[in-house]
């Protein structure tokens, strides 16, 4: 293991394999920062050090990333980024997916419970998974975490009209909470939300 990857550490996992060698490792990082309750002030803060390690290298993620600014994860982590290389102050969405990527960070702040009822609101087919509703307790009754139906209902490709729904950030989050059922869910775990979560299943699929 390199020098440099030893400075960017732990990294959620994301299942790329898109982005080759060190950039790859910046811009995973990116996408971590970009999910989690991070003012856009702290998430610059934390990529900079990064970035003085080889700002060759963070262009080249930035670059990867630009093409991907289709999503609130990922338009995030291409802005905070890019705010960490210049030292600047970061920018704004893409005024044309200002609202939706409103409607996924908002997702990604409620408490995961809340979070799933409101995907089940958007897509009722969900509610198999959660035929006595969305925990609020230990649940005596572990589920799969690769449950296919989630897969089959929510993330990019999926048939729905509701673009929300087709997210990867929908995705992960159904995934998280069944994750968290199938470890045996606390109800700790129910009240925090998604990007709060110390540890969270991230699922991406690229269509």
């Amino acid at each position: 293991m390199s020098r440099f990857q030893r400075a960017i550490g732990a990294i959620v996992s994301l299942g790329l394999a898109d982005a080759p060698g060190d950039d790859r490792l910046i811009y995973r990082k990116a996408l971590s920062v970009a999910c989690t309750e991070k003012s856009d002030e702290e998430a610059v803060e934390h990529l900079q050090s990064i970035v003085a390690l080889s700002e060759r290298t963070a262009r080249a993620a930035l670059r990867l990333l630009a093409s991907k600014r289709d999503s609130y994860e990922t338009d995030r982590a291409y802005r905070v980024l890019e705010a960490a290389i210049a030292r600047a102050p970061v920018g704004a969405p893409p005024i044309e997916l200002r609202e939706l990527f409103a409607r996924e960070e908002a997702l990604g702040r409620l408490p995961v419970s809340a979070a799933v009822e409101r995907l089940i609101e958007l897509e009722p087919r969900l509610e198999c998974l959660w035929p006595s509703g969305v925990p609020n307790k230990k649940d005596a009754a572990p589920k799969n975490a690769s449950h296919p139906l989630a897969k089959q209902l929510l993330g990019p490709g999926v048939e729905n009209p509701d673009p929300v729904v087709r997210s990867n950030l929908a995705l992960s989050i159904a995934s998280h909470l069944l994750a968290l059922e199938e470890q045996g869910v606390e109800p700790a775990d129910l009240v925090t939300s998604y990007f709060a979560a110390h540890r969270k299943r991230v699922v991406r699929r690229l269509v």
